[in-house]
């Protein structure tokens, strides 16, 4: 997944400020579904991916000259696909996901919910603080 889609990934850091919305197919679905958070900080992301493409490019062109078979179909080698596993992504938590959403830190999930439902529940979901927001709004007498 991480070689065939690591670029389409909205990849966060744990100090920022903002990720992409969280749909009811994250975890599920790879694309447009919600932020990946990128674990190792002090990695810069777009330079792993460019040192990532070189390693392929290199790859391609060694095929290119010592086989007739198109590099594309052959897997990427094992050091690009250490590299990418060096940022040490992955996803959120239901638990962060809420958080996120401005769910207070007392919601929980039944134990009969499974991961996928939990998901599910949270990206159909609108943000708690924003609704608020707007409840007060539409009740405040003028």
């Amino acid at each position: 997944i991480l070689v065939k889609y690591g670029r389409t990934f909205d990849i966060v850091k744990p100090p920022s400020r903002r990720s992409c919305c969280f749909t009811k197919g994250y975890h599920h679905y790879v694309e447009a579904t919600g932020s990946i958070l990128q674990m190792a900080e002090d990695l810069d992301t777009a330079t792993t991916f460019n040192i990532y493409d070189t390693l392929l490019q290199r790859q391609a062109t060694t095929f290119l000259v010592s086989e007739p078979s198109p590099a594309s179909s052959s897997p990427p080698p094992p050091e690009a696909v250490a590299l990418l596993h060096t940022l040490r992504l992955r996803y959120f938590t239901p638990r962060e996901v809420a958080n996120l959403m401005g769910f207070p830190p007392e919601f929980g999930f039944p134990e009969s919910i499974n991961l996928k439902q939990r998901y599910r529940v949270l990206g159909n979901s609108i943000s708690v603080r924003v609704v608020a927001e707007l409840m007060r709004y539409l009740i405040k007498e003028e």
